[in-house]
């Protein structure tokens, strides 16, 4: 029934974007946001992105729905006029169907938004697909300008054995690890690996699902470069992202 309903979901405006900010640890400062796209199902209400973006995966509608995510977020961003950098993610399937790369220039000479704010977040897994396609197309969106991010870094299965070959400019480190760090000896051990790693190949590294000041202490301690999670901001709605861009002030 989902399956059927995604076909009309678009159209019917039943899917809309939510936007959680992106926070550089040492200044505090808002240096960007996610794109996150949510499902207001009619019967349902509201539907949960782990139920149906793979679902989505399944159908040629995974293009339609994420470039209507980036024109979307592209057009909240411009509206912003912040100079933030924009991350929306785009599934395996569609960074390796032909055409992506013509798709976005489209998109962004559409919108005339420059492609140096826009970091396009993909999953480790999109390796297990196609490696040299992959770096291929990479390649090609860093030769537009746009920046990479590899998300939920550390829950794939060879994460180490591909991650110099990949052209990406920032890793993520999965929420998981980020849980429960304070009294857990193990996840710490992971961040700071982590951290170290992707200092060697002069990466950058964003922890998600920090909730936490401590959290957000230790973090800044172990050089993490930039935060995201709940002690920032949940998702927001556009004017609620504008709001609290417009007041932000955490302190710690």
């Amino acid at each position: 029934m989902l399956i059927s309903d995604i076909h009309k979901a678009i159209d019917k405006r039943q899917f809309y974007l939510v936007y959680q900010p992106k926070v550089e640890l040492a200044s505090n400062n808002i240096m960007g946001f996610e794109a996150l796209i949510r499902w207001n199902h009619p019967k349902f209400g509201e539907v949960s992105p782990v139920e149906f973006i793979p679902l989505l995966e399944t159908t040629e509608d995974i293009v339609k729905v994420e470039n209507w995510v980036l024109e979307q977020a592209i057009d909240a961003n411009l509206k912003l006029n912040q100079g933030l950098m924009l991350n929306v993610n785009i599934t395996a399937i569609h960074l390796l169907k032909e055409g992506f790369i013509e798709d976005l220039k489209t998109i962004l000479i559409k919108a005339n938004y420059p492609a140096q704010l826009l970091n396009i977040e993909i999953t480790e897994g999109v390796a297990l697909y196609d490696i040299e396609k992959t770096v291929c197309v990479l390649k090609k969106l860093k030769e537009l300008g746009v920046r990479i991010s590899l998300d939920d870094f550390g829950t794939g299965y060879s994460s180490l054995s591909y991650l110099s070959r990949l052209p990406v400019d920032y890793i993520k480190i999965d929420q998981s690890f980020v849980r429960d760090m304070e009294t857990d000896e193990s996840k710490i051990a992971i961040i700071q690996a982590i951290i170290k790693v992707a200092q060697s190949l002069k990466l950058k590294v964003i922890a998600e699902g920090v909730e936490t000041n401590t959290q957000r202490d230790l973090l800044l301690t172990y050089q993490c470069d930039k935060g995201q999670g709940y002690f920032f901001s949940k998702p927001l709605e556009f004017e609620d992202l504008k709001n609290f861009i417009n007041n932000y002030n955490i302190t710690g």
